[in-house]
């Protein structure tokens, strides 16, 4: 018995650290185990009553140690019935956080491309390809923000974990996640414009642009801009809510316009899947630019909104509206 109850308390232990992430820990395992322990405590006193009047009007030591077996082995074999039922609901719902990652990705990611080569074939001006980015982010956090949190981006999910508020061992499976999706875009762009799917992928221009160095600014100083409101505006998901996809569309709007002189990315995975499949115009020299450059714009984005809202008291409601909107859990 005591082995099955350590048996039973690792498997606890891997469901709550490793399949249910915090937000789901605290408001929703919080209950379970009131519940739980609720019951425990009927156990105890009820059925304890029990074996000690059968004890003392009967006297057969044999008979209460038979009952009190059977008590345990009631306790024992439902709490693993529970347990089961809340791990494929759990499991359940990180599959469908990971399909809605790949679906937004796989969108988002051909959406770009498309009106990237659209643009270098002078069939897009530099402002309608701009708003066709922020429309498309706007569609995406609508209708799948409540499922996957609308990460679409390495860098988003990257700057919630340092926020603590998406669990880090999610981390490298919303990233493999996304470059799939990233890929598989980029195969379909092939298909799609054969030759021309080239221009889908970002790359410097150095006849625009002096030098890679001054590209790789561009693209900080632009994800920058683009993390900053996505955390500012899941900081406050409680106060702002739904208009968090209008805030991070025109934000997307305002960067695709002043990041065209360095053709901003923002998004690792946005142009390492075309460069994958489809190369780009400089073979991948400036691939480098669009990899680090969000990642450090991200990092300072952190830093900035965590200064921001540093001393500000905030009650558990709000930083479970917080997980939430990281989560893909405000539905």
């Amino acid at each position: 018995m005591k082995a099955k109850n350590e048996s039973v308390s690792l498997c606890n232990k891997i469901y709550q650290y490793i399949i249910t992430p915090p937000l789901v820990e605290q408001c929703e395992k919080q209950q379970w185990f009131k519940t739980e322990a609720k019951h425990r405590r009927e156990i105890e006193h009820q059925e304890t009553l029990l074996i000690l009047r059968s004890i003392l009007d009967s006297h057969q030591e044999q008979q209460s140690s038979s009952n009190h077996d059977m008590i345990l082995k009631l306790w024992f074999e439902e709490e693993p019935r529970a347990y089961k039922k809340e791990k494929r609901a759990s499991l359940r719902k990180l599959f469908q956080r990971l399909l809605g990652e790949f679906i937004g990705t796989f969108i988002l990611v051909l959406c770009y491309a498309s009106m990237r080569v659209e643009l270098k074939l002078d069939r897009l001006t530099t402002l309608e390809n701009a708003l066709g980015q922020g429309l498309v982010i706007v569609a995406l956090v609508y209708s799948l923000g409540g499922i996957s949190g609308a990460h679409f981006n390495p860098v988003v999910t990257l700057v919630f974990t340092l926020q603590k508020t998406f669990p880090l061992l999610w981390l490298p499976v919303y990233n493999a996640v996304q470059l799939t999706a990233a890929i598989a875009a980029s195969g379909v762009l092939r298909a799609l414009y054969k030759q021309d799917a080239i221009y889908g992928t970002n790359a410097i221009d150095l006849t625009i642009l002096s030098s890679y160095a001054l590209g790789f600014f561009w693209e900080i100083i632009t994800s920058f801009f683009l993390l900053f409101v996505v955390l500012q505006t899941a900081t406050r998901g409680s106060i702002i809510g739904p208009l968090a996809a209008l805030a991070v569309g025109s934000i997307n709007i305002l960067t695709a316009i002043i990041g065209n002189i360095n053709s901003s990315s923002m998004n690792p995975t946005r142009t390492l899947g075309p460069a994958i499949v489809n190369s780009s115009q400089d073979d991948r020299a400036s691939l480098w630019v669009y990899m680090a450059g969000p990642y450090l714009g991200g990092v300072i984005a952190v830093i900035f909104v965590t200064l921001l809202n540093c001393g500000k008291s905030s009650s558990q409601d709000e930083d479970d509206e917080e997980m939430k909107m990281a989560q893909g859990e405000n539905k």
